[in-house]
């Protein structure tokens, strides 16, 4: 088949709808959904029907209907899993990123980092390098934190690169795709 022939393929559309929707990942047959203004992540079984349910208070979990609200999550923008127990957020509004263990109920901060973000707004946790890398929007930044250790660098330090407003970076075959908005262009560096 080429690209464009579809054949007697059946494309399947499902529409999740969801309020403010600001980040989106995959992990473990669950999408999950980061939410800048609503204090919460929504976790949508793509096996089980879609349903919901949300994390809006780190200590009591995920539930079909939570009505606390937990100020840790407040201006989420973006979230990953360093392991099935483990999680990193990073919050937009609050200008900080955080893990939380599940299991030991425990939220860890990076104070040293914390200090000098100015608005992480995506992070992404290389899994072959065991490195979280954080894309700090309003700081013109992309850090490297190597998550055994905490200590991370500068992307500025290490290239020639300028970056103006680093909304997302990825990492796939030793590469790394930056995207930054206010230059309108996607960065690829070795």
């Amino acid at each position: 088949m080429t690209l464009g022939s579809f054949g007697d393929e059946k494309i399947i559309k499902k529409i999740i709808n969801t309020k403010h929707p600001y980040g989106i990942i995959y992990f473990k047959n669950n999408l999950y959904l980061s939410n800048v203004f609503l204090n919460y992540i929504t976790k949508v079984d793509v096996q089980n029907n879609y349903k919901f349910k949300k994390l809006a208070d780190l200590n009591k979990g995920w539930k079909i209907i939570n009505f606390t609200k937990d100020e840790n999550l407040k201006g989420i923008h973006s979230i990953d899993f360093i392991n099935t127990k483990k999680m990193v957020f990073a919050s937009y509004l609050k200008k900080k990123i955080f893990f939380f263990n599940f299991k030991k109920k425990k939220k860890t901060e990076l104070i040293y980092l914390n200090k000098i973000l100015k608005g992480p707004s995506h992070l992404f946790f290389d899994k072959d390098s065991n490195k979280l890398i954080v894309s700090d929007y309003d700081g013109s930044e992309v850090y490297f934190i190597d998550i055994n250790s905490n200590k991370f660098k500068k992307l500025s330090k290490n290239s020639k690169i300028n970056l103006k407003k680093p909304h997302m970076t990825l990492r796939y075959k030793n590469k790394y795709f930056i995207v930054d908005t206010k230059q309108r262009k996607v960065i690829i560096l070795n």
